[in-house]
């Protein structure tokens, strides 16, 4: 593997003597880890419960490593990491090119990591969350994107807007692919490619649901055996994501599930030519127990938006209130935390 850091390169394999690297403590201290116990030390995310610490095993890293490369085609690749590693996604970029031996660049994990690459990159692999792909995209440097062999989107779902413009790309020759996976299973277990409605599973992996429709995942040889709170309709070795168990809002005594209808709700903006950056959550209700609750950032009217909404939705699917905000407030994966953003909005 070669790792370049900064102006500083380090040629190493996993029998060697891991290099001082004073500037990015935390790659040191995962490639001590694997060199000296063949373990990834890792602190979860929170997707199946509170976060904790776990050691994810050599066998389950192997396993990962393999049916990545073998799934998305990856042979001796040039990866640019902007991903923290301190997070699984960026980890497992290190341990793919430490076990298949790539060529390795760190990047600070911006939310445009491509602003100071040259136009003319000979990077072919890159892992991104949703947030920087679309971030990418609102500038200049969709050339530069184009110019990987494969790009990784992890971290969370990815829009509908965002995929619409990935795809309005074509035809190219870069393969977008999104993930499903968490930090237990040591980065995703199942992949799909953009323009694909459901997520195929990788070999190996056993999947099925609990009696609330919600994933349950396992790896028998590997050691991992796990509910998750992700609502999924599946089909053989195939399933479509439909949202979070904690995302499901019961108003009324009906259960509205905010994944679905955000999704139904963006294509709706989207052909009324109203792009909204929104989000859906809920709030405890007097009347309805729980209501449905939109939070839009930047500068939306409120009239217009209930009026394509009461023209087009079934009246129980319309939030019952409205918020404004000015800015997301973002997790460490560039995921949106609802909660915080909720807190720094205001009614409108």
């Amino acid at each position: 593997m070669r790792l370049k850091i900064g102006q500083n390169l380090f040629d190493f394999t996993e029998e060697d003597e891991v290099p001082e690297i004073p500037e990015q403590p935390a790659i040191y201290q995962i490639f001590k880890d694997w060199k000296d116990h063949r373990i990834l030390r890792m602190t979860t995310s929170g997707s199946t419960g509170t976060p904790k610490p776990v050691e994810l095993p050599e066998k389950l890293i192997r396993r990962s490593v393999t049916a990545s490369a073998g799934a998305m085609h990856l042979n001796k690749e040039k990866a640019l990491l902007c991903l923290s590693p301190e997070k699984v996604g960026g980890a497992m970029v290190l341990l793919r090119g430490l076990l298949l031996n790539w060529e390795v660049e760190v990047a600070h994990p911006v939310a445009n990591p491509l602003s100071d690459i040259s136009g003319n990159h000979d990077f072919t692999f890159i892992s991104l969350v949703p947030y920087q792909l679309s971030k990418i995209l609102e500038t200049n440097d969709t050339e530069k994107l184009l110019q990987f062999k494969t790009v990784l989107i992890g971290g969370g779902s990815v829009p509908a807007s965002v995929e619409e413009k990935i795809l309005a790309l074509s035809p190219n020759s870069t393969r977008f692919f999104h993930s499903y996976g968490m930090t237990e299973t040591a980065s995703h277990v199942a992949l799909r490619q953009l323009g694909q409605t459901h997520f195929t599973v990788l070999p190996g992996i056993q999947l099925s649901v609990d009696n609330e429709g919600c994933l349950k995942i396992k790896m028998e040889d590997a050691g991992v055996d796990l509910v998750t709170n992700d609502l999924v309709e599946l089909n053989g070795n195939q399933f479509r994501f439909t949202g979070r168990r904690d995302d499901v809002v019961n108003s009324g005594g009906i259960k509205l599930h905010a994944e679905e209808l955000h999704k139904e709700m963006d294509d709706l903006f989207h052909r009324e030519k109203m792009p909204v950056d929104f989000i859906l959550t809920k709030l405890p209700d007097e009347q309805w127990g729980e209501a449905l609750v939109i939070i839009v950032c930047g500068n939306v009217l409120k009239d217009r938006l209930k009026e394509i909404l009461e023209q087009h939705c079934d009246p129980v699917k319309i939030p019952k209130r409205f918020f404004k905000t000015e800015s997301w407030v973002f997790s460490e994966s560039g995921k949106i935390l609802k909660a915080e953003s909720l807190k720094r909005s205001v009614e409108i």
